[in-house]
């Protein structure tokens, strides 16, 4: 266990040092890395549908929510790959792409907090995320990608850096001691 969690501070030192180096790949590859997550958050609500209303707009939305959500997560995935070479170009073409899909998102969020509002249910959680996406996909928009992208990267790199530093000295510190047996003779 102790060469484990050194091993994961340092390799959380070099994706930072990675981060300090070169952020506008490592803001292409968080993009892949959210396009992903994206696209199995999308699969898991699909397949975790339950219906909770027998309205047919209810489910509609839902799915089309859903369908959404893979849709941009693919989307996130393909485009950085495909178009590596445009660098920042292609970068804020996703920033787009992802607020829209974020105001989308909170709209059918807020059409589906109104149908189960109707139903009793509680959508305190449903309401903060839907207010978290507007403000993300304004935020989507606002921001150069270039600077404040790069930016935010480097700092998120450096705090990566000492986290990781951080985190591999205090593995090697306590680790715990392999005991040392002494060996008795029986006579």
């Amino acid at each position: 266990m102790k060469n484990i969690n050194l091993i994961f501070g340092i390799l959380i030192f070099v994706v930072g040092m990675l981060m300090c180096i070169n952020p506008v790949s490592m803001l292409l590859v968080a993009i892949v890395l959210l396009g992903a997550a994206s696209i199995i958050n999308g699969i898991s609500e699909l397949m975790g549908f339950r219906k909770v209303s027998d309205d047919q707009v209810f489910v509609t939305v839902t799915i089309v929510k859903c369908i959404l959500t893979i849709v941009c997560g693919l989307l996130a995935v393909i485009l950085p790959v495909y178009f590596l070479n445009a660098g920042m170009a292609i970068l804020k073409l996703i920033m787009i792409i992802i607020a829209i899909f974020f105001f989308c998102r909170a709209a059918s969020e807020f059409y589906l907090i109104i149908r189960l509002n109707e139903l009793n249910v509680d959508v305190k959680r449903m309401f903060i995320r839907a207010m978290v996406l507007i403000a993300a996909g304004v935020l989507l928009l606002i921001i150069r990608a270039q600077t404040v992208g790069v930016v935010i990267v480097r700092i998120l790199g450096v705090a990566a850096m000492l986290g990781g530093a951080a985190f591999a000295v205090y593995s090697y510190r306590n680790a715990p001691q392999e005991a040392e047996y002494e060996v008795v003779d029986e006579e």
